[in-house]
């Protein structure tokens, strides 16, 4: 949170971050985050960007989770979806939506970009 605020404060030209956001367990993190940066005269900008589930169980495997602690395995997700609702939009802010099962992370970037005129 420190962080946030911090380049609101000091009116940092963009910061960019990345969360999975479960509904509604993570409702308290959004509005705190973006009250720390209203404060400052800072505005946050959400994207939510998804794929759809056969695409997720492709993607699980992939080498580029290898070095992160991220979920690699089918069973593993199958739990995490079981557990969390991870496709439902923030409800009390906008949000632009990417379904990005057949584009790059390239494109899904651009339309981010132009979205919001970055």
């Amino acid at each position: 949170m420190e962080m946030f605020e911090a380049a609101a404060k000091e009116n940092i030209n963009g910061l960019i971050f990345t969360f999975c956001y479960a509904h509604p367990e993570d409702d308290k993190f959004v509005k705190t985050v973006t009250k720390r940066v209203e404060k400052y005269g800072g505005n946050v900008n959400f994207a939510q960007i998804y794929c759809e589930k056969f695409e997720l169980k492709k993607r699980v495997k992939g080498a580029s989770r290898e070095n992160f602690d991220k979920i690699k395995t089918k069973k593993g997700l199958d739990a995490t979806l079981k557990k969390w609702d991870l496709f439902t939009p923030i409800p009390f802010v906008k949000s632009l939506r990417i379904d990005n099962t057949d584009i790059s992370a390239k494109q899904v970037a651009k339309k981010i970009k132009m979205h919001y005129k970055l």
